[in-house]
């Protein structure tokens, strides 16, 4: 049985030794018969990538070492259980995609606008060998109007304002009319140079560069003014759709929840606190967190859905609120549960029919 873990060629796993356990891992070479090494981040669609002043090599070193760790630990679990595993890049044109029984996506890369490259990417491989998740997911999932999607089926999104691109929007007048004093500007697609940017109706004023470095380092514990945020705003507007929601005190307070499922079955949950972004801490999952996730799974419709991870946040008054469902490349944080990376292996082998 043959699965490609797929990374990009940016990535410095693209041809790396997996780690210890590995054991009979081919090489892209051996892989596809080609192939580059690099050097970069990994990807996962992650809405903390990039920023200015240090901040995107403090995000790619963050995002470097969960895939490592998950990706290590996946390897070694498949490895025991008699797969090769391939770590091929998708942006490879050398790979010969027909060859692997399975391919699953595990690190996209930064760049937005190559969403489309990547897309196209996946609907060729879909047509040739089992793709996991599918083309259509990851175009659905790699715009963020996924969540307006889920809002209209029952799913209970932060509360939104969706701008389109080319929109022309006062921000003081929106954030007025909603009633939104703490807000946070959001990318429809998220990735290098479209950063989030939290602005706050009475905040100080302090520098944009220093706000965009305090989101993507995880925390966003600095505020933008109303004439940074405009600027921020029109910025996004002028080549992307645009999510403006109120920021919600939790996230700086307690963290996101993410809770991760293999196969639409509930596998593990972490906490994710920003004034620690290189620890995640394994939670216990009470049944209603673990009821939302898996409806949020059930309500995209998809029969083979097989990795997601759902986050979530508390508003004001206790109520669990979908922040984003990560089914394009999640990060899985398989080392804060000591199973975790066999039940992932166990789901990519079923899917293969092993």
């Amino acid at each position: 049985m043959d699965i490609a873990l797929v990374t990009h060629t940016g990535d410095p796993t693209h041809g790396a030794d997996p780690g210890p356990g590995a054991g009979d891992v081919a090489s892209p070479v051996e892989a596809a018969g080609g192939g580059a090494d690099g050097a970069g981040a990994t990807g996962g669609g992650a809405d903390r990538a990039g920023a200015t002043d240090g901040g995107e090599d403090r995000a790619e070193a963050d995002r470097m070492a969960v895939a490592g760790r998950d990706d290590r630990s996946l390897v070694s679990a498949l490895v025991s259980r008699d797969v090769r595993v391939h770590r091929p890049a998708w942006d490879d044109p050398d790979v010969e995609w027909a060859t692997f029984d399975l391919v699953v996506l595990r690190a996209t890369g930064d760049d937005p606008g190559r969403r489309d490259e990547l897309v196209a990417w996946a609907e060729r491989v879909g047509a040739t060998t089992r793709l996991r998740n599918p083309a259509d997911v990851i175009r659905w999932n790699s715009h963020r109007s996924y969540l307006l999607e889920l809002e209209e089926r029952g799913a209970p999104v932060v509360p939104t304002a969706w701008l389109g691109r080319g929109d022309a929007i006062d921000l003081a007048e929106l954030l007025a009319a909603r009633g939104w004093h703490d807000a946070v500007i959001r990318p429809a697609v998220p990735g290098l140079g479209h950063e989030p940017m939290r602005v706050r109706v009475d905040a100080g004023g302090g520098p944009a560069a220093t706000v965009l470095a305090a989101a993507t380092a995880g925390a966003i514990d600095l505020a933008a003014d109303l004439p940074a945020g405009q600027h921020h705003l029109d910025a996004l507007l002028a080549v992307d759709d645009v999510l403006v929601q109120p920021f919600l005190a939790s996230g700086a307070e307690e963290g996101e929840l993410s809770v991760v499922l293999f196969g639409g079955q509930v596998s593990h949950a972490v906490r994710r606190r920003p004034t620690d972004r290189d620890r995640r801490v394994a939670e216990p999952i009470d049944t209603e967190v673990a009821a939302l996730a898996h409806w949020v799974v059930e309500a995209t419709g998809v029969a083979d859905l097989l990795l997601a991870r759902v986050d979530l946040l508390t508003d004001s008054s206790g109520t669990w609120q979908l922040v984003a469902l990560n089914a394009t490349a999640p990060a899985l944080f398989l080392a804060a549960d000591p199973l975790a990376a066999e039940r992932a292996a166990d789901a990519l082998v079923a899917e293969v029919g092993g």
